[in-house]
């Protein structure tokens, strides 16, 4: 089962751990974007910040949080601010009643 648009709603500014990672890289979400769905799809993006080092390349990281299940999501790198480096995951899944 995959995290909810819902959940991902609920967990924004919250912290996100890269599973797998020395030292340990922590991700804060920082948006959700809904873009509604059509043909039967959900499509959203989700903008993570983390820090400057260690940068993360374009991958499929898989994320784990304190209250929702782990999940392998597939970041790029779209940004770097004065809080450090964003990075975006796009979804666009079936929607699942």
């Amino acid at each position: 089962m995959s995290i909810s648009l819902q959940q991902y709603k609920d967990a924004v500014h919250t912290a996100f751990r890269v599973i797998g990672t020395e030292p340990a890289v922590e991700l804060t979400l920082s948006d959700v974007v809904d873009y509604g769905v059509e043909s039967g799809f959900e499509r959203f993006t989700l903008v993570y910040t983390g820090p400057l080092q260690p940068f993360l390349q374009q991958q499929t990281l898989v994320l784990g949080h304190e209250q929702l299940e782990e999940e392998a999501v597939f970041i790029v790198p779209i940004q770097k601010v004065d809080a450090g480096i964003h990075y975006e995951a796009v979804f666009n899944r079936p929607v699942v009643e």
